[in-house]
């Protein structure tokens, strides 16, 4: 596989990384966390490890890199990467890979069990498999630095330190194993189960694949089962709901329709402004004109 590079290295659909300063807990100082989709062929910026860091792929397949061994992903994997090596991350050809990643440190004032840390202590990476709901932790750590304002480090500190048990159980077998199936539901409890996530996540590059691996079940299922009961592929429905929450962004008044772009995953202003005009006949300014 060729990989494509930018001037940087890189080329992402989304990129939200909360570039902070590191915040020391109890237990563990935070480095960074966020999220991020590159797309197609594209190569992640390869980069020398300064911190331990947790990935979970969201949806889509690629590559992970450490110190020239190249490891596949695909959506549900759980990756451990040590914070001492070289590290990449390279999507597929054939679709974008999304991911959150949280980079941290040990401070050593209260010790983790060696089961755990025994996992970061370097000479290889480790990928393991969860569909047991590992990145609604994420999702709680991110929504603090998504909020804004005074960020609650008790809740940041717990989400961290589950990411972390998290993983090293899934390293060891202990959340999933090969003979996993998902409960069995009622059509109509799956859909209200994608009607929750849809709504939870809208602030992400969703996807009918992604939604599919977060519930543990085939894209081409809830796909039928959606339409089946919402008379509407979920893909459109995905779609309108990015709409109806990018008019209410326009509302607020607060945001830069590029900064709207941005917090709703698309690919630049371009294509959020064509999928704004194409479902209102408005392009957003015009529509925040009518306001």
């Amino acid at each position: 596989m060729a990989y494509k590079n930018q001037p940087l290295g890189t080329r992402f659909h989304y990129n939200r990384m909360f570039n902070i300063e590191p915040i020391r807990l109890q237990m563990l100082q935070l480095i960074q966390i966020g999220e991020i989709c590159i797309e197609p062929t594209f190569a992640g910026q390869a980069h020398d490890q300064f911190c331990h860091e947790v990935s979970f792929i969201i949806s889509g397949q690629g590559v992970f890199e450490y110190n020239g061994e190249r490891v596949p992903v695909s959506a549900g994997d759980i990756v451990i990467t040590p914070g001492t090596g070289h590290h990449a991350v390279y999507a597929s050809d054939q679709e974008a890979i999304f991911y959150a990643f949280a980079g941290f440190k040990f401070t050593g004032d209260h010790r983790f069990p060696e089961d755990v840390t025994r996992w970061f202590a370097g000479g290889a990476q480790y990928v393991g498999s969860d569909r047991g709901g590992f990145y609604n932790y994420f999702r709680k750590c991110i929504d603090e630095f998504y909020r804004g304002g005074e960020i609650d480090l008790l809740m940041v500190e717990a989400c961290l330190t589950q990411i972390i048990i998290w993983a090293t159980r899934a390293m060891s077998g202990r959340v999933q194993n090969s003979e996993w199936q998902p409960e069995q539901q009622t059509p109509g409890q799956l859909v209200y189960r994608i009607l929750k996530h849809v709504e939870h996540h809208l602030l992400e590059p969703l996807t009918v694949a992604g939604v599919a691996a977060q519930l543990g079940y085939s894209a081409t299922y809830i796909s039928h089962v959606f339409k089946e009961k919402m008379g509407v592929t979920l893909q459109q429905y995905i779609a309108d709901c990015k709409i109806d929450k990018a008019k209410e962004l326009i509302a607020m008044r607060r945001f830069s329709m590029t900064e709207i772009a941005e917090r709703l995953g698309y690919l630049n202003l371009q294509s959020f402004s064509r999928a704004f005009q194409k479902r209102t006949g408005l392009s957003p300014s015009e529509y925040k004109e009518t306001l």
